[in-house]
């Protein structure tokens, strides 16, 4: 009985330890014209490697239509995976040149609940910077929203505090 509490004292304090980790962050760089003719836009997270994102691209012309009207849409929305990086893990996503307008590009952690979004524009002989407009992750309600912060990674199953609190919480029992 004593083994089974102990056990179930460790593992809350490990899931309480991770709970406490550092909320996920994207960032969306530039897009950039490859001598293939295909843009690429790049970014930065603090998402573990492996993760994958959604990259959606879609035009700023895009609006709802009647059958009979339709009308034109551009855009490119796929996956990509999160690869490792120093000092902050990267992704990036390749598509096809798009026709000159404005365009929204929306990434999104398919299993989490960071999402960044922006707008570049496409010209007939450039592409604008990245205007990000949004990060989206509600930080805790108790924790305040520093201003600079390099983000830090996701991926710790194992912390020190939690080791630290499962073994003294095994000798308190044990004692008891």
């Amino acid at each position: 009985m004593r083994t089974l509490t102990l056990i179930l004292i460790a593992v809350s304090a490990l899931l309480l330890v991770q709970a406490a980790a550092a909320a996920a962050t994207l960032e969306i760089g530039e897009v950039e014209k490859n001598p293939d003719e295909t843009l690429t836009v790049r970014g930065t997270t603090n998402i573990a490697p492996g993760n994958e994102l959604l990259v959606d691209i879609v035009s700023s012309g895009f609006k709802p239509t009647t059958k009979e009207t339709g009308g034109a849409f551009y855009g490119s929305s796929g996956t990509v995976t999160v690869e490792a990086g120093d000092p902050y893990n990267t992704w990036s996503y390749i598509f096809e040149v798009l026709p000159p307008e404005t365009y929204t590009i929306t990434v999104a952690w398919v299993e989490g609940d960071a999402t960044a979004s922006g707008t570049f524009t496409i010209t007939n002989e450039t592409v604008s910077d990245v205007t990000t407009a949004a990060t989206t992750v509600p930080p805790p309600a108790t924790t305040p929203v520093p201003a600079a912060t390099t983000p830090t990674p996701t991926q710790a199953p194992w912390s020190a505090a939690g080791v630290v609190l499962g073994l003294a919480a095994a000798l308190w029992i044990r004692r008891s």
